[in-house]
């Protein structure tokens, strides 16, 4: 169990750089087994995290929803597309726009495919989010918000 609040965390500030210019020159496939591999702690997935985190997130949803929230769920832009278990996640993304009208998803985990607008496999450099936003984003908020 960790606290935030401490004298370290409470006079912490925020840093960010300008820009995150890296920029990739091609999709690297061995390097994204080893990424999922590190993420999912092997090859085989193990969804008892998933099925807890499905119901947290559940209850998030009913309570935007008693709010008057809209709640999109958004799959991420990766150079690689897809996720191992994406369509797990997709299939629980099309299960709460069903049982509540205030939710929607956008699947994007094919949207952006050029390298250059990555640093790594799956994380947009700056200009990669700025499209992203601008390109693909933006008018499905718009959508969802009219």
């Amino acid at each position: 169990l960790q606290s935030k609040f401490n004298s370290a965390w409470l006079s912490t500030e925020p840093y960010t750089k300008e820009s995150m210019d890296d920029k990739l020159d091609s999709l690297d496939m061995q390097e994204v087994e080893r990424g999922q591999d590190i993420a999912y702690s092997g090859k085989t997935l193990d969804f008892e995290r998933f099925e807890k985190s499905k119901e947290v997130l559940r209850e998030v949803i009913k309570l935007a929803g008693k709010r008057k929230s809209k709640v999109l769920l958004l799959i991420p832009p990766a150079l690689f597309g897809e996720w191992r278990g994406h369509n797990k996640t997709l299939e629980l993304a099309r299960t709460f726009t069903k049982e509540f009208k205030h939710v929607s998803y956008y699947n994007a985990a094919k949207t952006v495919l050029d390298p250059s607008l990555y640093y790594d496999n799956h994380h947009l450099n700056t200009n990669g989010i700025v499209f992203f936003t601008k390109e693909k984003l933006k008018p499905v908020v718009e959508e969802i918000l009219k």
